[in-house]
């Protein structure tokens, strides 16, 4: 990976650093709770509180997942397959600037994980 390339990606994941930021104080606004005197209201204000609260977990996660990268990027360690130890390829990066596996690794676990997902419902 090129410098300008590295540089490029660092503005991305600074801009995603700072839209989840955004989000993340959006959804905690939005799970403030608020009392009503009408019980639908309520209900209805809860169903957005829920959604509220799962949508600032996301944004926590990828909040996490964008500082991890610039992290690895910092300690020169940005673009490595965390599996292998191969080079991210930087179309894969390029979209999903906070990969830390190659296409073949993720491919791999996603095998894995529906394969055990596959499993749990045969057993349920």
């Amino acid at each position: 990976m090129t410098y300008e390339q590295e540089q490029r990606l660092r503005e991305a994941l600074l801009e995603a650093e700072a839209s989840s930021l955004r989000m993340l104080a959006t959804q905690r606004q939005n799970a403030i709770i608020e009392q009503s005197a009408d019980e639908v209201e309520d209900a209805l204000s809860a169903a957005a509180r829920e959604t509220a609260v799962e949508n600032s977990v996301r944004c926590s996660i990828r909040l996490r997942q964008v500082r991890d990268a610039l992290r690895r990027m910092d300690q020169g360690q940005f673009g490595v397959s965390s599996r292998c130890g191969e080079e991210i390829h930087i179309r894969r990066l390029t979209v999903l600037p906070w990969a830390t596996s190659c296409v073949a690794c993720q491919e791999g676990m996603d095998r894995r994980e529906q394969a055990s997902a596959n499993k749990r419902q045969r057993v349920a």
